[in-house]
């Protein structure tokens, strides 16, 4: 074995889970390995791969196999229930490992997943189709419900052109329509109108929806100021949501 430095620690799941990955030099497996041999994880995963690399002589090899195995080895289910247990050890092991190496960077959540995650959901006002104007509305609501923003902004422009419609409600929805496009640039200028209106049932939710937009539009400093104000309101309905936001480093 080779001679380890004073001190030395124990190597880190991560640094085994690249160790695993095709094309990695055998003496950096080997330096990895010494390590794991001459020290004692803390780390339950990290201790379940020495255990079995100890019932294993310390190849290397057969730890690949066995990560590669979904569940549970059936020689090692019949084995001894000291050996059973230190199975188990390495089969917690193997899930974080799937986890970690796997599900990590494949179904890391986007930005804009991350923000609806925190976010509330707005499901649109009731309305029913009576005159011209109120069926422009309808269509503009069933747009944003079936999650089609280039109708609802067609219908938003007609409400607008004919005076037609609460201008609060239209701007809100017009900024979620943008917001569902991307266009986060317009989506936090219509919000930041809605917003303007005091009067509004909308006012509360456009202020939250314009700090998510300045968010995702990467305005940060325009975001952060935005969401600090809502969250330090105590009486603002969303500041739980704004401080959420703001806690979320992978959005910064």
């Amino acid at each position: 074995m080779t001679e380890l430095p004073p001190g030395e620690t124990p190597p880190t799941l991560d640094e085994l889970m690249s160790a695993l990955a095709p094309g990695t030099p055998e003496a950096l497996r080997a330096r990895l390995l010494d390590r794991l041999r001459s020290t004692v994880p803390a780390d339950e995963a990290m201790a379940g791969a020495k255990a079995f690399l100890d019932d294993n002589g310390y190849d290397w090899r057969a730890l690949q196999d066995f990560l590669t195995v979904p569940g549970l080895p059936e020689p090692l289910r019949m084995a001894p229930i000291r050996r059973q247990r230190r199975a188990y050890a390495a089969a917690v092991l193997a899930a974080a490992a799937a986890v970690v190496g796997v599900i990590g960077w494949l179904s890391l959540p986007t930005r804009q997943e991350l923000v609806a995650a925190a976010v509330f959901h707005e499901p649109g006002p009731p309305v029913f189709a009576g005159g011209e104007g109120e069926k422009a509305l309808h269509e503009m609501i069933s747009a944003y419900r079936l999650g089609d923003p280039a109708e609802g902004l067609r219908q938003l422009r007609a409400l607008e052109a004919t005076g037609s419609g609460d201008t609060a409600l239209l701007a809100y929805f017009g900024g979620w329509f943008h917001y569902m496009r991307d266009d986060y640039d317009s989506a936090a200028l219509h919000f930041q109108r809605a917003a303007g209106r005091p009067d509004s049932p909308y006012r509360r939710k456009a202020e939250l929806m314009a700090g998510a937009a300045l968010c995702l539009g990467r305005r940060s400093d325009s975001a952060r100021n935005l969401l600090r104000s809502i969250a330090a309101d105590s009486v603002h309905p969303y500041r739980r949501e704004a401080a959420t936001l703001l806690a979320d480093g992978r959005l910064w």
